[in-house]
């Protein structure tokens, strides 16, 4: 406040101690974007501390929800081609609302590219697919965009072995070299590591004991 004097004009910040605070961040589109239950906060473009809200024009910053049904907060965010955003009950695909546009304030659109539903694991980036841990904890999805629907599909990475992240994922690191491998750290201690070279069909599970 600019004065000690009572005045009316004042406003409660959207995060604080009594409030919480965002649990995803990502950089796209030339924008810093949180996530924070069913909101999406993204920074004035190209200037990634700037939220100011008197900031007019394609630049301004940007503060949506995205909750398009069924919702629990967003426990990730991923820049893959479009700004995804993974929840408790769905995987969210935003984008402009003209094909291929940056977004902007007025074009933005949100809908769900998948309802299988996302543990609060952040998710992992390969090239241009997205690998999730499903809302049980114990199944793996992969995310990656369809010709025919122009949109994201998802497939079970763990359908073929459905009892190797039984035991409920902790978290996710990619290996890239010699071979592309996904590791997944278990809640006993051991890893699940998946061989994830899928153009060339080299998609194979190894367990580890540390």
């Amino acid at each position: 406040l600019s004065q000690i004097t009572a005045t009316t004009q004042w406003a409660e910040g959207e995060w604080s101690d009594f409030r919480g605070f965002p649990g995803s961040v990502v950089f796209h589109d030339g924008r810093l974007w949180w996530g924070w239950r069913d909101k999406i906060y993204g920074s004035v473009s190209d200037a990634f501390d700037n939220f100011d809200i008197n900031t007019e024009g394609d630049a301004a910053p940007i503060v949506r929800s995205v909750a398009t049904g069924g919702f629990e907060r967003i426990f990730w965010l991923m820049s893959n081609q479009r700004l995804v955003a993974g929840t408790g009950a769905q995987e969210i695909s935003i984008r402009s609302s003209a094909f291929d546009e940056p977004l902007t304030a007025t074009q933005f659109t949100a809908r769900a590219a998948s309802d299988r539903g996302s543990a609060d694991i952040q998710a992992a980036k390969v090239d241009s697919r997205a690998v999730f841990v499903q809302r049980s904890g114990k199944r793996v999805f992969e995310m990656v965009m369809d010709a025919g629907s122009q949109d994201f599909a998802t497939r079970d990475l763990t359908r073929l072995c459905p009892e190797v992240c039984g035991d409920g994922v902790r978290c996710i690191a990619v290996q890239r070299q010699p071979d592309t491998r996904i590791w997944f750290v278990l809640d006993d201690g051991t890893c699940a590591v998946l061989t994830y070279e899928p153009d060339g069909e080299g998609v194979g599970w190894t367990p580890v004991t540390t």
